[in-house]
């Protein structure tokens, strides 16, 4: 976001962002972070918080419904958090009522259901930008490997958004038009004319089509809240490897822990480790199990890929800080796609690792009860 000089005492306007699969969001998103002063203050997705947190993403209707009603809670709290710090417009990344749209039920179940009404969740929102998700013919993408659904599949689901919002006193509609340029740029335009004066000075930049088909490319990838840093892309992958690690029911260190711990001395305190071992000799080394050698195997062939991923990733982040205009932006989704195959590297070879220590953990069963 551009810096602001603006000191004034703004009176926050809440505008919501939507739109079907394949509309153009992340795309408009990141051209809003490029073109808006930092009192524009975009929200995550909620339904990107609560899925990629680990809750349930599963097809029968009673969860799909828990999962309706978690994102609806969680959207309205992060609204809660978007209000503070003086921001002239808080844009949403979709809102409450996008999750009629996805419920299973009539929509006197859904307002039932978060204890509210459609007047209520209407009147918490200032402006809607509806961007249209365009047909086959009309450049819907579906390159995105995290995008299942079909062009008429995205059609209907763009659909029921439309009549989820239907009787929004401000909603705004942009049509998929022949170039993405034309749709993005009247989405600036709407959203410009919802800031106050004092933030309306700032130069808003005009995107080429050189500009959104680079910012395009990174929709092949989750975004990022924020243009990604070192830091960032250490936290995700760090949570990453944690979370992997619950799941798997093991203990491994990142390459950064094992720098730390080889640069790290011993502590000169003495352990109660260290005392048995002063008062008791060493038992003779056991050879090492079959199974035992290959999953350090496993683990050290992980560890290697995490590293190597690692030195692209800083390489990425040093070409990302360097470049400038579009090749910023292409430099960005470059760097967002190294991230995610880190990423599915890393969850590759975690379930192989799950596999392995499920079969030890059998066959150890097995022989306590004395199976064959």
């Amino acid at each position: 976001m551009i810096p602001c000089e603006c000191t004034s005492v703004h009176e926050r306007r809440r505008v919501v962002l939507t739109g079907g699969p394949g509309a153009g969001k992340t795309a408009l998103l990141e051209m809003i972070r490029q073109s808006f002063c930092s009192h524009v203050r975009i929200l995550p997705e909620a339904a990107s918080i609560v899925f990629g947190g680990g809750f349930p993403r599963e097809s029968d209707p009673d969860c799909r419904r828990a999962a309706q009603r978690a994102i609806y809670h969680v959207q309205r709290e992060l609204e809660a958090v978007g209000d503070s710090h003086n921001p002239a417009i808080v844009l949403c990344d979709r809102g409450t009522i996008d999750g009629l749209a996805y419920w299973d039920g009539s929509a006197e179940d859904f307002w039932a259901a978060v204890h509210t009404t459609r007047g209520a969740e209407f009147a918490r929102y200032d402006a809607v930008l509806h961007l249209r998700t365009p047909g086959q013919a009309d450049g819907y993408n579906h390159q995105n490997p995290l995008r299942v659904e079909s062009a008429n599949e995205a059609a209907a689901i763009d659909a029921r958004i439309v009549e989820a919002w239907e009787g929004h006193p401000r909603r705004f509609i942009v049509e998929s038009s022949t170039t993405f340029i034309d749709k993005v740029q009247r989405a600036l335009d709407i959203l410009r004319g919802e800031l106050p004066e004092c933030c309306k000075r700032h130069h808003v930049h005009v995107p080429t089509e050189k500009d959104t088909t680079s910012v395009r490319a990174a929709e092949t990838v989750p975004r990022a809240e924020e243009p990604p840093s070192r830091k960032g892309v250490a936290m995700k992958t760090f949570t990453l490897v944690i979370t992997t690690l619950a799941i798997a029911g093991t203990s491994i260190l990142t390459p950064s822990m094992h720098a730390q711990s080889a640069a790290t001395p011993a502590p000169s305190a003495r352990t109660d480790s260290q005392d048995h071992q002063a008062h008791h000799p060493a038992e003779p080394a056991q050879p090492a199990k079959p199974a035992d050698t290959k999953m350090r195997g496993m683990q050290n062939k992980m560890m290697a890929d995490m590293k190597a991923r690692d030195a692209q990733i800083d390489a990425l982040v040093a070409k990302m800080n360097a470049a400038t205009g579009s090749a910023k932006v292409e430099a960005i989704a470059e760097l967002l796609t190294a991230t995610v195959q880190q990423h599915k590297t890393m969850r590759d070879g975690m379930l192989q690792m799950q596999d392995g220590m499920m079969m030890e953990m059998h066959d150890q069963m097995m022989k306590m009860g004395g199976g064959k």
